[in-house]
């Protein structure tokens, strides 16, 4: 911005700085260089000629009647922006600085107010010696495309366009070009990450920081001298360019992020997510243009909880009983007829064979081998398919004093369906008695445990303290996680596990995503992600092993 000022100079014949090659002049005078009609920086129109003097440039206004000068001057500083200058040091005068007329500063291309981003996560400014971002990869070691490019910000805080020349670059991507920039318009420039970046094992890809430098080589600000329009100097640096190091990338494998105390399993829910879509300024020049965010359908990785299958103590039977369990008392309840009221007392058999026979002191004795026919109710109260593995339960029964768990010697195998009830029943045989080759036939005590009154019990009554012990669970998940709760008595996690229960950048898979990881997975997880993209999601099979089993018998 030019200055306007008021000078008088009282000693006669002094000249004004006199510059080499153009005559002297003082106010009154006529002997000047030509004049002619320049614009100032509020637009205006002034009649006078430029003169150079000690360091600084002043502009004489001229009366364009008569050709003489009026006794004002612009000051040029040296920039066209306002600075306080003394610029008749030494000389009688009136300053006058025209405040009507507001400052203006060039200002190379800055990284913000948008941040460089890495799949729409921001980027900030390096602070000293800041450790950079850490990126999990859920692909293994073979960086995918969409997966490279960096995108930063090259915003222009003018109110006018500049063209700017920009030179960006972090390990192993190295650019320098040209931006054309409007007014405070902001364009992006992509960085790509090496598409042979080791990702995964040992010493992976790492960029400490992201490197940005900026000049402005054009500066189109109408109102700019002409020296002022190429190669200027800029006020935001006290150099013509302006950088900064941005915080840079350093790949791993994704790791756990989150505190647990019980059994979990990875499940997909319907998500939404924003995919970038790059859309460069020039078709044949990907490195220059912006990004447009595209909101698609996706499914968001979740942990649920597993809890351990239990059986139902006591469940009333869903079979009626019928005459010939009444007349062979096998039934019990209240009402008249021939009940048997079997509250606390020993399991019925309903078939037996003696497999062993020998006479002592005039008396047959009998080895038996009895049949069990065993009911037992599992509710499933959890929204997994659960399918029971050859589990098996326990029972309480009293023995002398005491009453001690006793497992039931036959596994239970079937699937519940989510929020589903139903009755296994098991066969199973015991004898009471076996052969010891020292001491001969030997008794041993048969399983009876306490049964709830009311139910049909002979081998499908209500068992009335029951409880899981041990077996595989199998449900419909899409994966098991790492680490389990010992504490619940789960011996291991649900497999095929992950090491992770969230991703880091992708806590949100698009389709084509998760086909691209179950591809990376293979196995198990490959199948339960077809079978959940194919819609079948009860199909996924995920299996742990339960054991209670050594906590009951201690």
């Amino acid at each position: 911005m030019l200055k306007k000022l008021i000078f008088w100079l009282f000693l006669a014949g002094l000249m004004l700085f006199p510059a080499a090659g153009h005559p002297a002049a003082s106010p009154g005078g006529s002997s000047h260089p030509p004049a002619s009609w320049e614009t100032l920086a509020d637009g205006s129109k002034v009649y006078g000629f430029w003169q150079d003097s000690g360091g600084y440039r002043f502009l004489i206004e001229c009366d364009p009647a008569t050709g003489q000068m009026t006794g004002f001057a612009y000051l040029n500083s040296g920039k066209y922006v306002e600075q306080e200058v003394q610029a008749l040091d030494g000389y009688d005068q009136v300053k006058y600085i025209d405040t009507s007329q507001p400052k203006r500063y060039l200002y190379s291309p800055e990284m913000y107010p948008p941040r460089a981003k890495y799949r729409g996560e921001s980027l900030s400014i390096r602070q000293g010696t800041e450790d950079p971002v850490q990126v999990g990869y859920p692909y293994g070691s073979s960086l995918a495309e969409d997966w490279r490019p960096v995108i930063v910000p090259i915003y222009n805080p003018n109110r006018w366009g500049v063209k700017a020349w920009v030179h960006a670059f972090l390990t192993g991507d190295d650019w320098q070009g040209y931006v054309t920039l409007g007014p405070q318009e902001t364009k992006w420039v992509m960085l790509k990450i090496p598409a042979n970046a080791k990702i995964g094992g040992y010493n992976p890809y790492s960029s400490a920081y992201i490197t940005v430098v900026t000049r402005v080589v054009e500066n189109y600000d109408p109102l700019a001298p002409d020296e002022y329009k190429v190669n200027p100097p800029a006020d935001n640096s006290s150099f013509v360019m302006w950088y900064a190091d941005l915080r840079g990338l350093e790949f791993s494998g994704p790791e756990w992020y989150d505190e647990r105390d019980t059994q979990k399993v990875l499940v997909l829910e319907p998500a939404f997510k924003e995919v970038m879509r790059w859309v460069p300024d020039n078709p044949g020049d990907w490195r220059v243009g912006h990004p447009e965010y595209d909101t698609v359908p996706g499914y968001r990785w979740v942990t649920k909880e597993v809890n351990p299958p239990n059986p139902l103590a006591g469940y009333p039977t869903s079979l009626s009983a019928t005459q010939d369990d009444i007349n062979n008392l096998r039934a019990a309840g209240e009402g008249n007829g021939p009940y048997y009221q079997t509250e606390g007392t020993t399991l019925k058999i309903y078939d037996k064979t003696p497999i062993y026979s020998w006479q002592d002191e005039g008396f047959y004795r009998y080895i038996y081998r009895y049949y069990y026919k065993s009911r037992v109710v599992f509710y499933n109260n959890q929204d997994f398919y659960v399918t029971l593995d050859n589990f098996y339960i326990a029972a309480k029964q009293k023995e002398g004093k005491e009453s001690r768990w006793r497992q039931i010697p036959v596994g239970i195998s079937g699937t519940l369906a989510p929020g589903e009830t139903k009755e296994f029943y098991v066969y199973f045989t015991q004898d009471d008695g076996y052969f010891d080759s020292e001491y001969g036939y030997q008794y041993q005590r048969i399983l009876s445990p306490y049964l709830t009154a009311g139910n049909i019990f002979n081998g499908i009554g209500g068992i009335k303290m029951v409880t899981s012990a041990a077996g595989n669970v199998t449900v419909n998940a899409v994966a098991g996680a790492e680490n389990y709760c010992e504490e619940d008595d789960w011996q291991d996690a649900f497999n095929p596990s992950l090491r992770v229960t969230l991703f880091d950048f992708e806590e949100v898979m698009t389709p084509d995503e998760l086909a691209r990881f179950a591809a990376y997975e293979g196995g198990q997880i490959l199948r339960n992600i077809t079978n959940f993209l194919a819609g079948h999601p009860e199909r996924m099979e995920v299996t742990a092993y339960y054991n209670n089993w050594e906590d009951l018998r201690d």
